[in-house]
């Protein structure tokens, strides 16, 4: 399944320090995984996360340049950010992502990276109650939409 997370991907935040974790705010383009944030896939729903651990940078359809991390920069399980200030474009424009997006996008059914999966782990000091909230969406719009 192909999922589009939109504003904030996830957020925790404590109730007692009002601490907030928010993937889209906190996303690494030079880490991974990070103190909070780890981006990768998983062979199975009960096993761990492995990290992605090619990160590139490759264009939408219109040319803006938009952030990913992946296996190895060729399997379909990914994430992508877009860390731009423009709305970016794929599949000929049923793809439409604002600004602060992040896309998962998991891998071929069979394969290793089937699952695509990320983590959030609680800081060391930061141990509290979390409310952690997410909002996706497909991936395309319209006809193209399959999941």
């Amino acid at each position: 399944m192909l999922l589009v997370a939109f504003g904030s991907f996830a957020t925790a935040s404590t109730v007692a320090d009002a601490m907030v974790f928010d993937l889209s705010h906190d996303f690494s383009v030079g880490t991974n995984p990070t103190v909070t944030w780890t981006y990768g896939y998983k062979t199975n729903l009960a096993g761990p996360v492995v990290p992605f651990a090619t990160h590139k940078v490759s264009p939408d359809d219109h040319g803006l340049m938009i952030a990913s991390w992946s296996k190895n920069g060729l399997d379909p399980s990914d994430i992508i950010f877009n860390q731009t200030t423009s709305i970016a474009i794929s599949d000929g424009g049923a793809g439409v992502f604002e600004p602060g997006t992040v896309i998962v996008h998991a891998g071929l059914d069979g394969n290793l990276d089937n699952f695509g999966a990320v983590r959030f782990t609680v800081p060391a000091g930061a141990s509290g109650i979390y409310d952690l909230a997410t909002h996706v969406r497909t991936y395309l719009d319209g006809a193209k939409s399959h999941d």
